[in-house]
């Protein structure tokens, strides 16, 4: 369905700062993470906006040893040097204390330029990259208060820096001038949030989250002289630009019973404050929404089928806000099969960019629409799954699910002189919509050492007039791990399918539409790890992409039409590597 409609949690506070509609996730701390709770379908009743395809919630560690501590490095053959490391304490009982911190390098893989002939020289600039040089550096805090009566207050802080490199190609060479453009995106994020739970009374709890972020990002350009090697600012329309965002959440909420009903009530407010070039020239934006949801839960047949209902009501400072209604039920006939069936709405609010962007440069004019609408959408899901066999550690397990996904009123860039296949002013606008009818199936089982799991899953996108035709697509994965005991080493082999599909190519603004063709590919990583030491050292080793898939060939429709239009493309993979990694944990 699209990243613009999946919403990414730290700890179940959201993050903002989405560039063309998505979060970039390597700009999360993945060393710091204890795990990653995935949600699928909308999840609009309990998070709202932004949440129609899904939540991913990143929950962070959370130490409780007296005193301990982590170091980890990580190479991989196509130029990451990655190294952090953390520390932890406790004192008195109540109080816990971490901190960490690290750099993480990539230095660009894929150049762009063919050798260019010269007379009789041949030349390869060497310049340009399909992935990018990154720099990163990335630090957490956090502190933790916890009473024997169950209240517990923590505070976290993660700090990410990131410097983009993206070096252009030369634009002359010969014996008058050698020059070429780069662009350089300095990106900081401080994601801080506060949160707090406890008891009251025998069986009710309480929680509250509270977050403040802030998301700057710096993009310069400039003109290098590759005799000199002095960069100047250029001063071209749309060539330099800032942008701040601010967010605020504060959220609360009570869980209780009254009988066989299980209650939740709570509140939701998110603020966002923006400032940026290319939303209306600079001038300052806000976003402010209010909203209230419950959850209610009740047993319909003791221990055998469960229904579950909630709904949200919101206000919102800039557009009408739908109610999101959600009606789920458990089935459970056998103690070895579930089967579940829910329906839910949800929505996704208009970003500030779109309701005021304002980006002109040479090659762009982009406008937003303050009078577009929310997207909204339908979604119906019907799942089971099925034990067949548990005996100790081994175990096989069944699991199937059919959902039916609508999403209308969806947000895409408009031309605005359609009859003119040259122009380049756009504006944003609600004409899209978009339906598919997507079924997997998974199998997960554990036999002696061995560890199984795979799946396959076939999404039917229907028709969508003047647009695309309907297509389906094949997706396969399955991952087995044998676990050689005696010698504390795990073996893991991953392969993953995809059939040829229609491709999502992203347009002039960043966001995607169904406008290119992608052939299938089989892609193969293999590693193994190894324990030392009491499992204080932890060494990992594999290779990525093990079949080597560099590139495969796009057909159709590249960009969003006129003078960015084309036939063909080809989408780059990272080549063949090999990696290695190195954990080492102090007790």
């Amino acid at each position: 369905i699209g990243g613009d409609k999946v919403k990414i949690l730290i700890d179940g506070m959201p993050m903002n700062g989405r560039e063309g509609g998505n979060i970039n996730l390597s700009q999360i701390n993945m060393n710091n993470v204890e795990r990653i709770e995935v949600i699928q379908g909308p999840m609009s009743v309990a998070y709202g906006a932004d949440a129609i395809a899904g939540v991913i919630n990143v929950i962070t560690k959370k130490d409780g040893k007296r005193i301990g501590g982590n170091i980890n490095t990580y190479y991989e053959s196509v130029g990451k040097y990655n190294a952090d490391a953390s520390f932890t304490y406790k004192l008195k009982e109540r109080h816990q204390f971490s901190i960490g911190g690290g750099r993480n390098f990539f230095d660009g893989e894929k150049n762009i330029d063919e050798p260019e002939s010269y007379g009789s020289s041949v030349i390869n600039t060497q310049r340009a990259y399909y992935f990018k040089p990154v720099e990163q550096y990335i630090g957490n805090f956090a502190y933790r208060y916890s009473t024997p009566s169950l209240f517990n207050l923590r505070f976290s802080s993660d700090f990410v820096k990131d410097i983009v490199t993206n070096k252009g190609s030369l634009q002359a060479w010969d014996p008058w001038s050698c020059y070429a453009f780069d662009e350089y995106y300095y990106t900081t994020r401080s994601m801080n949030r506060l949160s707090a739970d406890g008891k009251i009374g025998k069986s009710g709890r309480w929680q509250s989250q509270n977050s403040y972020n802030v998301y700057y990002r710096i993009r310069n350009r400039y003109r290098k002289d590759m005799v000199t090697l002095n960069e100047d600012l250029t001063h071209g329309l749309g060539d330099q630009d800032t942008t701040l965002s601010e967010y605020y959440t504060f959220r609360s909420n009570y869980i209780n019973t009254i009988g066989l009903l299980q209650y939740t009530v709570g509140y939701d407010v998110n603020m966002e404050f923006i400032k940026s070039l290319k939303v209306d020239s600079g001038i300052p934006k806000q976003i402010q929404d209010y909203a209230l949801y419950t959850n209610l839960s009740y047993p319909l047949i003791k221990d055998k089928l469960t229904a579950q209902g909630g709904f949200r009501g919101s206000y919102n400072t800039m557009y009408k806000t739908p109610v999101t209604p959600a009606i789920n039920l458990l089935f459970t006939p056998k103690k070895n099969i579930q089967v579940r069936a829910s329906y839910t709405k949800g929505y996704r609010a208009p970003s500030l960019k779109e309701l005021y962007l304002h980006f002109f440069d040479a090659n762009h004019r982009i406008q937003g629409n303050p009078d577009i609408k929310p997207e909204n959408s339908n979604h119906i899901q019907l799942s089971a799954s099925y034990q067949a066999y548990e005996n100790k550690a081994d175990y096989l397990q069944f699991s199937f699910s059919s959902n039916y996904n609508e999403v209308n009123n969806g947000i895409a860039l408009v031309p605005l002189h359609p009859e003119d296949s040259t122009s380049i002013d756009y504006k944003y606008g609600n004409i899209t919509h978009l339906s598919n009818l997507i079924n997997t199936f998974q199998i997960d089982g554990q036999w002696n050492n061995f560890h199984l799991q795979t799946g396959v899953a076939y999404a039917y996108t229907f028709e969508e007039k003047g647009n695309y035709n309907a297509f389906g697509a094949v997706e396969a994965n399955a991952m087995l791990q044998y676990a050689w005991r005696k010698a504390a080493t795990n073996f893991n082999i991953y392969y993953k399918f995809s059939s040829e599909q229609p491709m999502l190519i992203a347009g002039i603004d960043g966001s995607v539409s169904y406008n290119g063709r992608q052939g299938a590919l089989s892609m193969v990583d293999v590693s193994a790890e190894k324990r030392l030491y009491k499992n204080k050292v932890q060494i990992v080793a594999g290779i990525k992409n093990l079949l080597n898939i560099d590139r495969r060939q796009t057909s159709g429709l590249i960009s969003g039409g006129g003078s960015h239009s084309g036939s063909s493309a080809t989408n780059f993979f990272m080549p063949r590597s090999f990696f290695t990694s190195l954990h080492f944990t102090i007790d």
